[in-house]
């Protein structure tokens, strides 16, 4: 007896080990959030937000704006509320969110994205709820007719399957970007970024199949579903009523007509084919957007037709040469040099959050993705730096959330911005020798700070900042004392991409309807555009 207890013992151990091993060996994570993180949660007939205390303040503006939405916008796609829970993850360093049908809530991830030309500068949560709802006004009108049979008979996940096959995911998220634009003083429907894929085309008289538009390619560049979608969709409103899109989505979730019925709907309330709805959206597209100018250009690299490249944040290295980083569609991106038109590869880079990087001296510095071992919710943005001739790769920081370093000009120091949801973002100088911590600097004006660079003494900081109103400004941080100063006004365009050259920071800025070049003299204070391209 006392042997088959022991026996017992042992296999139960054998089997916790060897199952142990195996979700370590599969890479696969288990639980969400440590026990440690607290949750609240905001509950009203419509709403239920959770969240963490410190996300408090985004959680009450969140319930806000969703009430605010559901009087304003809900009837453009129907008249049924059904409450929504929504998630505020604060530990992942992703910046995404997503509406879910099985099962029925939306999860926002609290950190926001660097890169104010791609999904503007408005603050985080009102970006993410703005365009979140819409998914859920959508999935609340569409569980009728044959959609609503197929909840009746397996739930949500029937409903889920039956509105994919009724209804297009171009139309799901472009009906989400026009509200961002409706509703907001930004939104993607303002940004110059989002239209210069189709306007790319146009210029390269490229003329796709619709079914290569909407279904995309693994050879050529094409723009995605949402660039599609917001295209068709403003179209529709624009020519046809604010109602025009609930009719022809409530008869296409009923599966009317059962084949096609999103295609039969359109054409019975347009009145037209759904090609020449399509013919007609894109020619209103092509007659409104504005077209690039004709500046004086010179070819760096060779264009390849077999496949799509992008050349990423070029930094000139001596006379000759020039270090970018490598994206192509067969390829994990690399950094690359272009030595009189010859290119040749240095190293891969690791898995990253983002394509942005720093170069001086020699070294290149970065941010890399790193999951928790433990926990799925929650990953990190570490500092690396990799030297260019040897092909040296140092590990800075560990667990940290760095985004957008930049290095001084005499390799000593690194600037980088720090982002905790529910924390003020902040400056960071760190030893590049080592990584430890020099300095964070103040931020007693609640900025949100993105992609810092060093003066070209090494005395100073710029940074692209957001306000709480969402404008955008460029400002001088000193080294020293840490006071601030405003270079350029807080505006609307959305800025990015800082690069100081002596006594001029260059940028991009949206202006015009278009990503525009700047330069801006610290010395003479004088804003002068280079390029509008």
């Amino acid at each position: 007896m006392i042997f088959s207890f022991r026996l017992a013992i042992r296999l139960t151990l054998f089997t916790i080990l060897l199952s142990f091993f195996a979700v370590s060996a599969s890479g696969q994570r288990f639980g969400g959030n440590p026990p440690s993180l607290k949750w609240l949660q905001i509950d009203t007939d419509t709403v239920r937000v959770i969240f963490p205390a410190t996300l408090q303040s985004d959680a009450k503006r969140i319930a806000g704006i969703v009430h605010q939405l559901d009087r304003k916008t809900l009837g453009t796609i129907g008249t049924e509320v059904r409450k929504i829970n929504i998630v505020l993850q604060p530990n992942t360093v992703v910046s995404n969110a997503y509406v879910g049908l099985a099962p029925w809530r939306s999860e926002f991830y609290m950190t926001p994205m660097q890169n104010s030309l791609e999904l503007g500068s408005l603050p985080w949560a009102e970006n993410l709820v703005i365009h979140e709802s819409r998914h859920v006004q959508q999935y609340m009108n569409f569980r009728n007719g044959l959609s609503k049979f197929a909840y009746i008979i397996a739930g949500q996940e029937g409903q889920a399957l039956a509105n994919s096959a009724a209804i297009p995911d171009w139309f799901f998220e472009g009906d989400a970007v026009f509200q961002e634009t409706l509703v907001s003083s930004q939104g993607r429907g303002r940004l110059p970024e989002f239209f210069n894929g189709f306007r790319s085309l146009k210029q390269a008289g490229k003329h796709y199949s619709w079914m290569k538009l909407r279904n995309g390619s693994l050879k050529d560049y094409v723009p995605d579903h949402y660039q599609l979608g917001y295209l068709l969709v403003t179209h529709g409103r624009k020519k046809y009523g604010s109602e025009f899109w609930k009719e022809v989505t409530n008869d296409a979730a009923r599966f009317k007509p059962l084949f096609y019925p999103f295609q039969g709907a359109i054409k019975r309330k347009a009145g037209i084919s759904y090609a020449g709805f399509v013919k007609d959206a894109f020619a209103d597209f092509s007659s409104s957007v504005p077209q690039s100018e004709g500046e004086d250009r010179e070819t760096v690299t060779v264009p390849d037709k077999r496949y799509v490249r992008d050349y990423l944040f070029p930094n000139l290295i001596g006379k000759d040469s020039l270090l970018v980083l490598k994206k192509t569609y067969r390829d994990i991106p690399a950094w690359w040099l272009i030595i009189n038109g010859k290119e040749e590869k240095l190293f891969t880079k690791d898995i990253a959050g983002d394509d942005y990087y720093s170069s001086k001296n020699g070294w290149i510095v970065y941010t890399s993705y790193k999951t928790d071992p433990r926990w799925a919710w929650m990953d990190y943005s570490d500092i690396f730096l990799v030297n260019i001739k040897n092909k040296q790769r140092i590990r800075l920081t560990g667990k940290s959330k760095y985004f957008s370093p930049d290095l001084s000009f005499d390799g000593e120091k690194i600037v980088a911005v720090e982002v905790i949801p529910g924390k003020n973002t902040a400056l960071h100088l760190l030893q590049s020798g080592s990584g430890q911590l020099i300095k964070i600097f103040p931020n007693a004006n609640n900025f949100f700070y993105t992609y810092p660079v060093f003066s070209s003494d090494d005395k100073k900081i710029f940074s692209a900042v957001r306000d709480q109103e969402g404008k955008m400004a460029i400002v001088e941080t000193d080294l020293m004392s840490g006071i601030e100063k405003t270079l350029i006004p807080f505006g609307r365009p959305a800025i990015a991409f800082l690069k100081v050259r002596g006594n001029e920071i260059l940028f991009t800025a949206s202006h015009n309807r278009k990503d525009e070049i700047w330069k801006y003299n610290t010395s003479t204070e004088k804003l002068v555009q280079l390029v509008s391209n």
